[in-house]
Parts: structure tokens; C-alpha cells; sequence
């Protein structure tokens, strides 16, 4: 995981919200659980995306998605490939490869997080990382 917040914030902070979500909802819970609760988010219908051809809404959809299949080609490879704690797994608990979440999985929480995340700053060291709020 820590590859995946070194190579881009947004698709670490992706994965460990999956990761909190299926602890939450399939394992031992999360005490994150309530805030977890409280996160939405609605994706497009295809007939909005097909009503918003030839349009710029259009290429920044194009665009969202061409970064979703990069981050989730990206993470797939580098962090869930050579994952051994089970980090990527759909079944809490599961250390199997056989549920490894899925790309419909990481776009919505990486949509989550391009809403929900902002930039803090650690007083001890003036490091900024991204946080879902």
C-alpha cells in the first residue's frame, strides 16, 4: 500500500478505503464503520453519458475513465499482485487472489475520494497527505 501512496495519493487512499469497506461490511469491522456509512456515491447512467455525448462533459468523463483503467492496470500490478495480507481482497479475511476487488470497485472509491479527500499538513514534520473527510 505504501507503493501506492508514494506512486499517487488519490489510488492509495482508493485502495484502503476498499479495504475499510469490506473489513467494515464482510470482516471483523472497522472503526471507521460510521463514516463509511455515510459515504455515497452515484455514477453516471449510461443513458447520461450517452445524452452528454459530443459535449465536454463528455471528454472529462473520457478522461475520469482513462485514469480509472491507469490506476486500477497500475494497481492491480504493483500492489494486489505482490499483496500477501490480503489488502486487495473483496472477502475480508480472504488472503486468496480469487476475490480481489474490481475495477467497477476502485472507480467508485476512487470517484469517493476526488470528493471526499482533502490535503492536510503533519505539524511534527509539515508533510502533506491526502485524508477522506
Amino acid at each position: 500500500l505504501k507503493a501506492a501512496f508514494a506512486h499517487n495519493q488519490e489510488w492509495g487512499l482508493a485502495v484502503a478505503l476498499l479495504h475499510e469497506v469490506t473489513q467494515h461490511r464482510h470482516g471483523a469491522g472497522s472503526k471507521w464503520g460510521p463514516f463509511l456509512d455515510s459515504l455515497e456515491m452515484r455514477l453516471l447512467g449510461s443513458s447520461v453519458v450517452q445524452e452528454l455525448g459530443g459535449t465536454f462533459a463528455a471528454e472529462l468523463l473520457k478522461l475520469e475513465e482513462e485514469e480509472v483503467q491507469s490506476g486500477f492496470r497500475w494497481v492491480s500490478s504493483n500492489v494486489c499482485k505482490s499483496d500477501n495480507t490480503g489488502i486487495c481482497n473483496r472477502r475480508a479475511g480472504s488472503r486468496s487472489t480469487a476475490g480481489t476487488f474490481t475495477q467497477q470497485d476502485f472507480r467508485w472509491a476512487l470517484a469517493v475520494v476526488k470528493q471526499n479527500a482533502v490535503p492536510l499538513r503533519l505539524e511534527t514534520t509539515g508533510k502533506e497527505y491526502l485524508s477522506l473527510v
